[in-house]
């Protein structure tokens, strides 16, 4: 493998915040993966996983960092509570999403912003392209996955790790995939110049993260996105400070 993969994966049985205080576990190293016996000394069970916190590292090309910081790093959290739904966490824009897929496709998405305790809901919409359920709950869908050509093969905590990599809508990818989880263990997307990859550094284990989470956010004032023209008292959305967060946020 061309060794991405992170030296230890914290599996993490203590109390989770998101966007509001700091992650359990302890931060993962920077050296190659571990092979055999001595990654497989601390087994993960596929099981018990009910999420992932990944650091993005994401490299703009020139044209778009003009103006702005061409390089960035930051902290992403997935928990997927059920096979329809779903919750990303991004703390360093103190903002967390949680969508929920209907019968028919269509997703529902209510966004919630931890420093004013504010929600909005939105209706539920066809998903845009390149955005359906599989690519959201997996980061690439297992039939991407398998599209892409074959490397080596082999095991990190007891989980079956896959090499791939190839094309995938215009852009190079390599991908080091944990079938059992269907999520990557390592993930990169190379576009010209512009570069993003995800690192898996912390796995969640406790079954009652997202509950707690929710409950957090059930705590926030919501508001429906198709009545915020009504909503001007409320001086988040009056500043425009919402559009900023909108414009802002990035996964």
């Amino acid at each position: 493998m061309k060794h991405h993969c992170i030296l230890a994966i914290a599996v993490c049985a203590g109390a989770l915040f998101l966007g509001v205080g700091p992650a359990v576990g302890g931060a993962a190293g920077n050296g190659p993966a571990l092979h055999g016996r001595a990654a497989n000394s601390a087994c993960i069970d596929a099981g018990a996983v009910v999420g992932v916190r990944y650091r993005i590292s994401e490299t703009l090309a020139p044209e778009a960092a003009s103006g702005s910081h061409g390089d960035a790093t930051y902290a992403f959290t997935i928990l997927r509570p059920t096979p329809r739904r779903l919750i990303y966490d991004m703390p360093a824009t103190q903002l967390t999403q949680v969508y929920e897929r209907y019968g028919n496709g269509r997703i529902k998405l209510l966004e919630y912003f931890h420093a004013e305790k504010i929600g909005v809901e939105h209706e539920p919409a066809d998903p845009l392209p390149g955005r359906d359920w599989p690519a959201m709950f997996e980061l690439i869908d297992a039939d991407t996955v398998a599209a892409l050509n074959a490397g080596d093969e082999d095991t990190f905590r007891c989980l079956h790790v896959e090499e791939r990599e190839g094309n995938d809508a215009g852009a190079d990818v390599y991908v080091e995939y944990l079938p059992q989880l269907r999520l990557p263990l390592f993930l990169q997307r190379r576009r010209g110049e512009a570069v993003k990859s995800w690192r898996l550094e912390q796995v969640i284990t406790d079954p009652s993260a997202p509950r707690r989470v929710l409950e957090t956010l059930d705590s926030y004032r919501l508001y429906d996105f198709a009545d915020l023209g009504d909503s001007e008292h409320e001086e988040f959305f009056r500043s425009s400070r919402y559009l900023t967060y909108k414009l802002g946020h990035r996964h």
